[in-house]
């Protein structure tokens, strides 16, 4: 099993997204690296990414934690950013980890990465794979 620091996914994928994104968001990458790692972690409101993906895993099998993975790396990047240049909402957030807790963590990933793909440009980034985060 590979894990891997926060430190190092946020400078391998996060980081390079943050730069590639518009120049306004120049200047804003202390707060750009706290909503990522609020979007791994979870808050008193919602379940982080590292939950739901272990949730996603018990019900799908460990065939489903490399496409979580990717899904959140793609969903989470693009939501960081400031409001005014981003895709994917809070809102969206709340639908989608909603959605996962009507299925008792059964998230239909096929489907909500053909979702996220469509909203978002193609990526310019590749995904750093791990199979463990360490925050």
């Amino acid at each position: 099993m590979s894990e891997i620091r926060f430190d190092a996914l946020y400078t391998g994928y996060f980081q390079l997204v943050f730069r590639a994104a518009s120049p306004s968001t120049r200047g804003g990458e202390s707060q750009y690296k706290d909503f990522v790692k609020k979007f791994y972690k979870g808050s008193w409101m919602a379940d982080g990414w590292l939950e739901q993906t272990d949730d996603a895993v018990k019900a799908g099998g460990a065939t489903v934690r490399e496409q979580m993975n990717t899904l959140g790396q793609r969903i989470c990047g693009e939501w960081a950013k400031p409001n005014n240049i981003r895709t994917v909402t809070t809102d969206h957030l709340k639908q989608w980890g909603n959605q996962a807790k009507a299925s008792n963590g059964i998230v239909a990933v096929d489907r909500r990465i053909t979702e996220v793909e469509a909203m978002l440009p193609k990526p310019l980034i590749k995904v750093v794979t791990y199979d463990k985060l360490r925050l």
